[in-house]
């Protein structure tokens, strides 16, 4: 039995706190370059009942272009969604983290995007701070159609969209669900917009699958906690009950620090098919 020797206590303790050290700042390093990074396509497969056709949709959500990501990156964005050859691309809210002013033409890009049925977008609470009507005036000259409150019967499934719960604090724009799902067809499956997941709480009626983002997936670990806890999911694929499922994602830029730790950001390819 060796005895106490605290100068080799001492080393032993040392070389732990530099090994935690160079362990955090590897994983803030490795944070900022998976934030920068553009995000990997993600493939996911989808059942959905009485749906017609197969169907791809290609699914963005919280690029935040603005102060650190523009129009390079949008750019990457639409080549690598031109790449999967979507039937339809949805942008699932904060797409911008500027007002319209200042956007110039970090959007162009999306005019290039190629797809059968079109683009369609609802906005995040983050448009809401930078002025949501110049915000969407601006995204709707791209060609890109905004589904606030509204649905659009297309490839075989009625596609709706509500606009965000930050309209309620606003006291604009306001998402109401009866509005949105007013006039669709009932033989058809619904695919529902909705920016924040919590949303999904409050309905009052069911869709088949309801498509959100915000969360970020929790974008730095163990932040994903807090979020889960405020939103009730947080990234993936949920089934709500028999009839209605849900689909997360975890978002194609970032929020405040340039920093993405063990949440990856994604581009969703959703492919739909007849349970």
């Amino acid at each position: 039995k060796s005895k106490f020797n605290s100068s080799r206590r001492q080393f032993i303790k040392f070389c732990f706190d530099v090994t935690f050290v160079i362990f955090i700042i590897a994983c803030f390093l490795k944070g900022i370059f998976n934030a920068l990074t553009p995000p990997k396509i993600r493939q996911v497969d989808i059942k959905i009942k009485n749906l017609q056709n197969d169907l791809k949709i290609a699914m963005i959500t919280d690029v935040h272009i603005g102060e650190f990501l523009q129009k390079d990156f949008m750019t990457k964005l639409v080549s690598d969604i031109n790449l999967a050859k979507p039937d339809i691309v949805v942008i699932v809210g904060d797409l911008v983290d500027v007002s319209a002013q200042f956007i110039g033409d970090f959007l162009d890009p999306l005019r290039d995007l190629k797809n059968t049925y079109g683009t369609y977008y609802v906005p995040g609470n983050h448009e809401y701070y930078h002025g949501v009507d110049g915000v969407l005036e601006k995204i709707s000259s791209l060609g890109i159609r905004v589904l606030g409150n509204k649905n659009e019967k297309i490839g075989g499934i009625n596609l709706a969209g509500v606009y965000d719960l930050a309209g309620f604090r606003f006291k604009n724009l306001e998402p109401n669900l009866d509005e949105a799902l007013s006039g669709r067809d009932e033989a058809l499956p619904t695919i529902l917009l909705s920016h924040q997941p919590k949303f999904i709480k409050t309905m009052q009626k069911d869709v088949d699958l309801v498509l959100c983002g915000h969360t970020h997936a929790g974008q730095i670990f163990p932040f994903g906690i807090l979020v889960l806890l405020d939103q009730g999911f947080l990234h993936g694929l949920y089934k709500i009950n028999d009839k209605m499922q849900a689909y997360i994602s975890s978002g194609a830029g970032f929020w405040g620090p340039p920093v993405r730790i063990f949440a990856p950001s994604e581009i969703a390819i959703l492919n739909l098919s007849k349970e």
